[in-house]
């Protein structure tokens, strides 16, 4: 027998939500392994790949579409199991994203936050941190700011993905 079916909730793929309010948005999602991915589901009837048949009422929302193509991520589900609000990939409200959101100073995570917004947040948070003399903050803030300016990868607080 197959093995039991699981369901991406769209609250936590890690999307960067151009758009997504309560049960539904598109956004961009790294390439990644997968360049096509398709999930949906309505009531009992799921299409994964192939189509089967599961319970229709239990962890997964009863209509569930979940598409990607390359780096565009579309999802719609009725009703929301995790509703949010999310918007230019900062999450207003409802749980969690499912990682930190990512920034590189190349701008090469094509899905995650600009990295001069990135960089322009945390250098504000760093001013704002010498001034309070938070001077451990800052030196944190500091490293983040050069990381970033380096490419490398770094996480950015969620406190900064709203600038």
């Amino acid at each position: 027998s197959a093995p039991p079916l699981v369901l991406d909730n769209p609250a936590d793929i890690p999307v960067w939500w151009c758009c997504y309010c309560l049960c539904s948005g598109s956004g961009f999602v790294d390439c990644g392994e997968s360049l096509i991915k398709a999930q949906r589901k309505l009531c009992c009837v799921v299409d994964v790949g192939e189509l089967r048949c599961m319970e229709a009422v239990g962890p997964a929302s009863c209509c569930l579409d979940n598409t990607k193509c390359l780096c565009l991520q579309s999802s719609t589900q009725l009703t929301p199991t995790k509703p949010f609000i999310e918007i230019c990939g900062a999450r207003v409200c409802g749980p969690p994203k499912p990682d930190g959101t990512k920034a590189t100073a190349s701008g090469q995570h094509f899905g995650h936050i600009d990295a001069e917004c990135a960089l322009q947040g945390i250098t504000e948070e760093l001013a704002e941190a010498v001034r309070k003399q938070d001077y451990r903050a800052a030196l944190a803030l500091k490293k983040q700011r050069d990381a970033l300016r380096m490419g490398e990868e770094v996480v950015v607080p969620s406190s900064l993905s709203m600038a």
